[in-house]
């Protein structure tokens, strides 16, 4: 299994400063020995099991026993490892593409802007293009650039192109000078740079007014390479691109719309109101015949200019997402008219990039081979009508809550650990939860989920539900908290190495007492609820605290692709008009499975009426319900003693 051509190097890998290339190590620092990593699983597993748990009384003499098999083990995996500086991110963007989804939407980060967007949905999309070929002439230049450049310039012109029976990601090549828009279903060239330089906005602008007036004299295409790619199943979508790829009347304008800068789809109804469904409508998870799914970076626009953008996981994580999101919004936001390259060829006039071979018929003709051994139920059928509608392979449904955020908080840079607690409360306070992180001293690290759930962090969870506990008892179980948690996070080690490449590993030692005391350490460990076969984590947990409010992003979506899943996202903003005024924060609550959706109201509910305890035991009592009325304070606290 491999990647359909090499990752793509970092944009501004070439334009780094001498500065920064000194900083950054020679090399990734060498994995731990097996040993040294099955040391740290008690400590990971122990918030999941109770103290007289028989397997972690035994765990460290199992492991003794097995040290001897260990080295040759070692030995090994060292050798099945990528031999790049950047294998991890090599090895994780394989794996997520091994374990791709039916659908291209299930891998998109959703980011709904805010800020600069209303009104005009022509002025909305100009902006945002015309920031788009900013990017490409420059680089990415925004917040965190050592840290997330070389992921966002890896979307810049990137594709999630389909596999049979795995995906690729690749880079345009050519030029890559103009974006592709969609209305109707119909796909129209925009160009947005000349000769290296960004047209000016208006040029732009006057494009897409282009795009538009000529979409309203067209009839919707009745089947539409945007919807094939966003609504089919990546296998029948493979071999629908392969067609397209190789007809003579269409191979050309496939190979034009592969070589775009991005996509951009002006839908013909307003955002929907609420944010759980404007985040659920921006990652794809709607009936648009627009939303072309390969593009890795993508922008929405709807017809109250209103904006979002989808971000392809494969490719960069949330944080990079998040920051590339925010730049580009910020970007678009204070463009002026005037803006861009003083141009003096003729304006541009958009172009109608056609599809004949779909355009001629409604069905779309596919192969009928037989790949050996696979059942006949599986056959792709004569022809793939194209789905009415869009409807995830993983049913999911989200909620979104906002609550008040003290500036004390931020200040004292305890968003992130509060939020965390108070959602784990929410959630059950021994249910495993993950957080990416990037891995320290690493080059091009990608975010890793480690385990956030501790033992103090469960402690302190129960000392809020025990009303015989002080407000001082509280706040101490809280700073313990924060620094477990700490110290968690500062561990080196390895968790998509040690979840992924361990438990295969240890399988093929012989088996013993010992050794199943160690794989079901790991198991716990790994995020596996305690009495499940299945391995992975039940609650995931993302976000951002330093957002400005009014900021370019309001909210935001991660991916969740287990079957059983919670994933709790956040983006916290504070107005920058005042340092001591206070903000807020938005938490997306994303449940699939019929665990989660089941609880998820309950869950939303709980987080509610816990956080004003949480922010009493992060700031003590004089700071925490000064803005929220006693009453409902008190009702929010017998709310809490009543939950079972």
């Amino acid at each position: 299994m491999t990647v359909s051509t090499p990752l793509p190097a970092p944009l501004s890998a070439a334009t780094s400063s001498k500065k920064r290339e000194h900083r950054e190590p020679s090399s990734y620092p060498a994995i731990p020995p097996i040993y040294t990593l099955l040391l740290t699983l008690p400590s990971i597993a122990a918030p999941f099991l109770p103290a007289s748990s028989r397997i972690l009384a035994g765990y460290p003499n199992a492991v003794q026993s097995l040290l001897p098999a260990l080295e040759p083990l070692d030995t090994h995996l060292r050798e099945l490892l990528p031999r790049s500086r950047n294998w991890t991110h090599e090895l994780l963007t394989t794996l997520l593409l091994s374990a791709r989804g039916p659908l291209a939407a299930e891998a998109k980060l959703g980011f709904l802007l805010g800020g600069l967007l209303g009104g005009n949905r022509v002025d909305t999309a100009a902006r945002l293009l015309w920031a788009v070929g900013c990017w490409r002439a420059s680089g990415y230049a925004g917040p965190k650039r050592e840290e997330v450049a070389w992921m966002a310039d890896g979307l810049l012109g990137g594709f999630h192109t389909p596999g049979r029976e795995c995906d690729g990601i690749k880079l345009a090549d050519g030029e890559m000078k103009e974006a592709v828009v969609w209305v109707g279903g119909r796909a129209w060239g925009v160009e947005v740079l000349r000769g290296g330089k960004v047209l000016a906005m208006e040029e732009i602008r006057a494009q897409i007014e282009g795009v538009v007036m000529a979409a309203e004299a067209k009839d919707p295409t009745n089947v539409s390479v945007a919807a094939l790619s966003h609504r089919l199943p990546r296998e029948l979508w493979a071999k629908a691109k392969s067609i397209l790829d190789t007809d003579p009347t269409t191979k050309g304008t496939m190979r034009r719309l592969y070589s775009s800068l991005t996509t951009l789809c002006l839908e013909p109804y307003p955002l929907p109101t609420s944010t759980a469904a404007a985040l659920d409508d921006i990652r794809g998870a709607c009936h648009s015949p627009n939303r072309f799914a390969d593009q890795t970076f993508g922008v929405v626009v709807y017809s109250d200019g209103r904006a979002g953008v989808t971000v392809d996981h494969t490719v960069a994580d949330f944080p990079a997402g998040l920051e590339t999101a925010v730049w580009i919004s910020s970007l678009a936001a204070a463009a002026t008219e005037a803006a861009g390259a003083d141009v003096s060829s003729p304006p541009s006039a958009a172009e109608e990039i056609l599809f004949p071979a779909l355009q001629t018929r409604a069905l779309l003709p596919l192969p009928q081979e037989k790949r050996p051994g696979e059942p006949d139920l599986f056959r792709p059928p004569v022809s793939a009508p194209l789905p009415q509608g869009y409807r995830d392979s993983i049913p999911r449904d989200i909620r979104s809550h906002t609550v008040r955020l003290p500036r004390k908080l931020q200040k004292q840079r305890l968003v992130d650990v509060a939020l965390q607690l108070a959602c784990q409360f929410a959630v059950g306070r021994d249910t495993p939860m993950t957080q990416g992180v990037a891995l320290r001293g690493v080059i091009h690290a990608r975010a890793e989920p480690v385990m956030i759930v501790t033992r103090e962090g469960v402690e302190f969870c129960e000392a809020l539900e025990n009303g015989a506990m002080t407000a001082e008892m509280r706040e101490a179980a809280f700073r313990a908290a924060v620094e477990a948690r700490k110290e968690r996070i500062k561990l080196k080690t390895f968790p998509l190495y040690r979840n992924l490449f361990l438990a295969p590993s240890l399988s093929v030692l012989p088996q013993s007492t010992e050794l199943a005391t160690v794989q079901a350490v790991l198991h716990v460990a790994s995020g596996a609820p305690v009495d499940s076969p299945q391995p992975g984590t039940m609650v995931s947990f993302s976000g951002s605290s330093s957002m400005p409010s009014g900021s370019s992003v309001a909210a935001a979506v991660n991916t969740v692709t287990a079957e059983s899943q919670l994933g709790i996202t956040y983006i916290a903003s504070f107005p920058k008009a005042s340092e001591e005024e206070d903000g807020a924060v938005t938490v997306a609550f994303t449940a699939t499975g019929t665990l989660w959706r089941r609880e998820l109201e309950d869950v939303v509910r709980s987080f509610d009426a816990v956080w004003e305890l949480v922010l009493e035991a992060a700031l003590g009592d004089e700071d925490a319900d000064e803005l929220v009325p006693p009453a409902v304070v008190e009702e929010r606290k017998l709310w809490l003693l009543a939950v079972p």
